[in-house]
């Protein structure tokens, strides 16, 4: 067992942090490598941006030098083409004429942020090992009873251990929600997430019946489906209702009726346009529109108990469109994913 004087030494300032680490792993390369004729050292994350100035290369240096290496500095760290050297050479100069300690300001935030980062780790491996049933297999309530953000971050670690894709914070937040919401979430293209009675999994589709219906039970909603990329998200922003009205794909929320599912054509389904007000059955509307007969039981429809609510290319129904009055609105974007 080693000493406890191991762990608490004294350290370079003014932040051992940015010191203490590379001192020690340029000492391990140099032992470890003892005939190699040089070293090469790039630094990464906090001690790229505020190394200069808590001694990050002074240390590096003394080191190599105390073992009669030369140290060379990179001549492209003055370019500003890098990013790095632009926040380097024209952002924390500016900072420092605001604020002469933002160093210390910034290598504290990052201290932080990495401490709430290991923390969700050793959180989240807990729960993995709490909450697992089965590969990629999790006890939903055990889930659902952790807190949020560590719940998350098991999940993303496991979807990327299953599919070696990371999530960003929108699907992560959307594959936590569907954990109180239940059902069916697909993540990336074949890759999906379900909830059924007191589990959630992972699993992949390769034929994806296209022809079964969605329920959107929570938004924002993204899904392939068919040749289509189809999206709803819910809006509050007055501007955004502005923008799209002209466009009829606004649904105001409060004239649904039921569930809200997202198929392909029915026998029987009519679409009534809304400034027209003309009704047609979508195999009339179709035809007359020139749609090519193999893709006709592949464009996306939207409906509620009540019948047809949107239709791809054509847009939101005389009876659920919204207008300047509704205040409860949900957007609808497709995209046909082979144009």
């Amino acid at each position: 067992m080693q000493s406890i004087r191991y762990i608490y030494k004294m350290g370079h300032g003014p932040s051992s942090s940015h010191t203490m680490g590379p001192s020690k792993a340029a000492t391990v390369m140099m032992e470890r490598f003892p005939n190699a004729n040089n070293f090469k050292v790039v630094l990464y994350g906090s001690l790229a941006l505020t190394g200069k100035g808590h001694l990050t290369d002074y240390i590096i240096e003394k080191k190599f030098k105390e073992n009669g290496l030369a140290f060379v500095t990179d001549s492209t760290n003055s370019s500003v083409e890098y990013t790095r050297n632009k926040i380097r050479h024209l952002i924390l100069p500016v900072l420092e004429e605001i604020n002469p300690s933002y160093l210390n300001c910034f290598n504290s935030l990052s201290d932080n942020a990495k401490c709430v980062s290991d923390f969700l780790n050793l959180n989240a491996e807990e729960l993995l090992l709490n909450s697992k049933i089965d590969d990629f297999t999790y006890n939903r309530k055990i889930l659902l009873e952790s807190d949020k953000a560590v719940a998350t971050q098991m999940l993303c670690s496991e979807f990327y251990e299953y599919s070696d894709l990371i999530l960003d914070n929108k699907k992560a937040n959307n594959l936590y929600d569907l954990l109180s919401d239940g059902g069916r979430l697909q993540i990336y293209g074949d890759i999906f997430a379900e909830v059924k009675k007191d589990y959630l999994r992972f699993f992949r589709i390769d034929n994806v019946d296209f022809t079964d219906e969605i329920e959107i039970v929570s938004f924002p909603f993204e899904s392939v489906f068919s040749d289509y990329l189809i999206s709803l998200e819910k809006i509050t922003d007055n501007s955004k209702i502005v923008n799209h009205l002209c466009m009829g794909d606004m649904i105001d929320c409060n004239t649904l009726s039921g569930k809200l599912v997202l198929r392909t054509r029915k026998a029987g389904d009519k679409f009534t346009f809304s400034k027209r007000n003309v009704s047609k059955s979508l195999k009339k509307l179709f035809t007359e529109e020139n749609i090519p007969i193999e893709i006709r039981d592949k464009i996306p429809v939207l409906s509620d108990d009540n019948g047809v609510v949107w239709v791809y290319g054509f847009g939101v129904t005389k009876r659920n469109c919204a207008d300047k009055h509704s205040d409860n609105i949900i957007l609808v974007r497709g995209k046909n994913n082979d144009r």
